[in-house]
């Protein structure tokens, strides 16, 4: 696992013991599987809540949770760029984040001897306001990545 941060980004990658496209299927069509539940790592804070990302350009990431009985959708980003099994970018919304308030992750898979290279670039913090929350450190943002893309890596084990 690497990772690099500068002012507005955070670089995080991984390899993964699994082709390129069993890999970018892994993180696409099973990311509920793979993601860590929790408050730090689901945007509803539940643990019960279904990750679901569309597969394909303006496709939803969100997750879904019932509540007493309704289903309750809390979106975090859209799909800008769907280029399998290379290239995956996506909107990002932070919990505390108004509608408008979006940073921007690229995923790129690439060939890495017999497995794959998983990186994840999460960049645009400069563009959320300076009192905003998320802009505070990008510490935590790196570590979490971080920790969701070693998820993923288990996964393909």
């Amino acid at each position: 696992m690497a990772d690099e941060r500068s002012d507005d980004s955070v670089r995080v990658s991984v390899r993964v013991n699994a082709d390129v496209a069993t890999t970018f299927r892994l993180f696409t069509e099973k990311t509920d599987a793979w993601w860590k539940r929790g408050p730090r790592y689901r945007m509803a804070g539940s643990s019960h809540g279904t990750l679901h990302l569309e597969p394909f350009v303006k496709g939803r990431l969100f997750e879904s949770f019932d509540v007493a009985g309704v289903t309750r959708v809390v979106r975090i980003g859209r799909v800008r760029t769907w280029e399998p099994p290379a290239r995956l970018v996506f909107e990002w919304r932070a919990v505390h984040s108004a509608p408008d308030e979006v940073t921007e992750v690229e995923v790129t898979f690439a060939p890495n001897d017999d497995a794959t290279r998983v990186t994840l670039t999460h960049r645009g913090w400069n563009e959320l306001g300076a009192g905003h929350p998320a802009r505070q450190t990008l510490d935590p943002i790196s570590a979490f990545w971080s920790e969701l893309l070693g998820s993923l890596a288990a996964l393909a084990v």
